[in-house]
């Protein structure tokens, strides 16, 4: 129930009163928690006739950077406050530029990403602020999530209300997506997401392939 009602919040122009954005905060910290926090993510997609991959990860710590949120808080504490439903309202600030109102209003889709069909691409380099170095975006074209490249795997630095044609070059579809909890040195068994038509038993001499029988 809590997430349809998150749901009806989805309003690009919506303005968010600091209660709202409380609500809503919390009501996705519990979702990214279940859904994306100290999980790694294998993301197998299609250049032409050539299969690529990314390895993205995400933390605690990148929770608030992605709700816009201005705070004095830490990020983990952050987090942890809005797990437990005890952020106040005195420690939510937003954005003069509106950027904050437009994170909150696709937060709560933020978990669902990595578990649909989604697309990906190499950002067009006009968000020289936030120099996110590709972006994974959702079937509704609503939402991008851009990543910077990091030394073991790749982590989500920012959230966009707008679609991945917008931000991207040219996107290209995901045909299957892998998961597992960091630390741990094998992939679950059943994907996130996959391609009816993706088997990957017959790509076998790509590199992703070891990285899914490691034990």
């Amino acid at each position: 129930m809590a997430l349809l009602i998150l749901r009806s919040d989805f309003v690009a122009s919506k303005k968010y009163t600091k209660e709202e954005a409380q609500r809503i905060l919390c009501v996705a910290a519990a979702q990214y928690k279940e859904k994306l926090a100290n999980r790694q993510f294998l993301l197998i997609y299609k250049i032409q006739q050539t299969y690529e991959y990314e390895v993205v990860s995400f933390s605690p710590g990148n929770f608030l950077h992605l709700t816009g949120i201005v705070t004095e808080k830490r990020p983990v504490e952050f987090y942890k406050l809005c797990l437990k439903q005890r952020l106040s309202v005195r420690d939510i600030g937003f954005k003069t530029d509106g950027n904050t109102h437009r994170k909150l209003a696709v937060l709560g889709l933020l978990p669902e990403l990595l578990y649909h069909r989604c697309w990906i691409g190499d950002t067009l380099g006009n968000d020289i602020a936030i120099r996110a170095e590709y972006y994974v975006g959702d079937t509704k074209c609503v939402m991008s999530l851009g990543f910077r490249s990091g030394r073991d795997y790749d982590f989500p630095i920012t959230l966009l209300n707008m679609s991945i044609r917008e931000v991207t070059r040219k996107e290209f579809k995901i045909y299957a997506i892998y998961t597992k909890k960091i630390g741990v040195p094998a992939y679950d068994l059943e994907p996130a997401y996959i391609e009816a038509d993706f088997d990957l038993d017959k790509y076998r001499n790509y590199d992703f392939y070891p990285l899914l029988r490691e034990e």
